[in-house]
């Protein structure tokens, strides 16, 4: 499970600061998807923290309805998501 600290500066990221490969990018701002926020809208859920399983979470549904759109790709969100996050909660500077 992974868990997503939110914070305003976290939000208001781009996905493009989220180190994902570029053909997830595309696939992301091609559905419209260009932040942060944007992205953990699509679960619907609280904003203070998110939880997401590989199991299933609403933002599963979203994401594997855009087309090419796999279970790797859906995995490299949830990594990037998280690893970002940490770096954002615990003040460092988020690589590139």
């Amino acid at each position: 499970m992974h868990v997503i600290k939110i914070t305003d500066e976290f939000l208001g990221m781009h996905i493009a600061e989220l180190g994902m490969p570029v053909r997830v990018l595309n696939q992301l701002e091609g559905e419209g998807v260009n932040t942060v926020l944007e992205l953990l809208y699509c679960c619907g859920r609280s904003m203070s923290c998110l939880e997401c399983d590989k199991k299933g979470c609403a933002i599963d549904v979203k994401l594997m309805a855009i087309d090419n759109f796999g279970k790797k790709h859906l995995s490299l969100v949830f990594e990037a998501l998280h690893r970002v996050s940490e770096e954002v909660y615990n003040g460092k500077a988020v690589q590139q």
